[in-house]
């Protein structure tokens, strides 16, 4: 029997923060007599013994041929009858539009302008809050097309859970043998191939949707070594 993985620290600092929001807001809203305070003075303690910490910045992006075994793996799962989910098709609107697998699963036929080749995006992530905070998003690439080519089944472009497609998709990674990638991994991606093919940051953000460029800049975005020596450039 499979011993079940523990919590890192940087996921039990979530916790922690999610406790001392709790009881932040518990007289306030509930009525109850607490205080956040035993919480805000643990935190050093907590720091020093690395029982909690800080999540570490992801680098991960698509290496070597990982791009083209995930696709053909994708293509020969759709064979079978019991596939429903389109996973080429979404595995490539996220490396083309840089939208979270949440984003891709909520695209509405309504809010698509084909003529235009850009859709609306709603509820987009947000520190101040998603609910409202709608953004336009210009169909790069195949995008356009990759959409145009779903069946129109309900009002979503993409009418599947989006855990059902990262669930997939890691399925997917094990069986290959590609180890340490995420689904959101790819939001990484497609960011710094916009930013490696000529666009400028401020023209990236507004495909994904960042407010603050310097999060763009340290997140998002992973120009590698690999990349400025195929750009051969001449200093001389």
């Amino acid at each position: 029997m499979e011993s079940e993985s523990k919590p890192g620290p940087a996921t039990i600092s979530i916790d922690v923060s999610l406790i001392r929001k709790v009881l932040r807001v518990g007289k306030s809203l509930l009525g109850v007599n607490c205080s956040q305070q035993p919480v805000v003075e643990a935190y050093q303690a907590l720091y020093d013994l690395k029982l909690i910490a800080r999540s570490k910045a992801r680098k991960r992006r698509l290496e070597g041929n990982e791009y083209e075994l995930l696709l053909n793996f994708f293509e020969q799962k759709e064979k079978h009858r019991s596939t429903v989910i389109p996973y080429r098709d979404i595995f490539n609107i996220s490396l083309t539009t840089c939208l979270r697998i949440s984003e891709v699963t909520s695209l509405r036929w309504l809010d698509l302008n084909s003529s235009a080749s850009k859709i609306l995006v709603r509820d987009r992530k947000n520190p101040n809050g998603s609910e409202g905070n709608h953004t336009e998003i210009p169909l790069l690439g195949q995008s356009l097309s990759i959409i145009l080519a779903q069946p129109r089944q309900s009002e979503f472009i993409f009418p599947v859970n989006p855990r059902s497609v990262t669930a997939g998709f890691q399925r997917a990674c094990k069986k290959l043998g590609i180890t340490d990638l995420r689904y959101h991994d790819l939001r990484r991606e497609a960011a710094t191939r916009l930013i490696e093919l000529g666009y400028t940051v401020e023209e990236v953000a507004t495909v994904t949707g960042h407010k603050d460029l310097k999060i763009l800049w340290q997140v998002y975005t992973r120009i590698t070594p690999e990349h400025l020596l195929k750009k051969n450039i001449n200093f001389v």
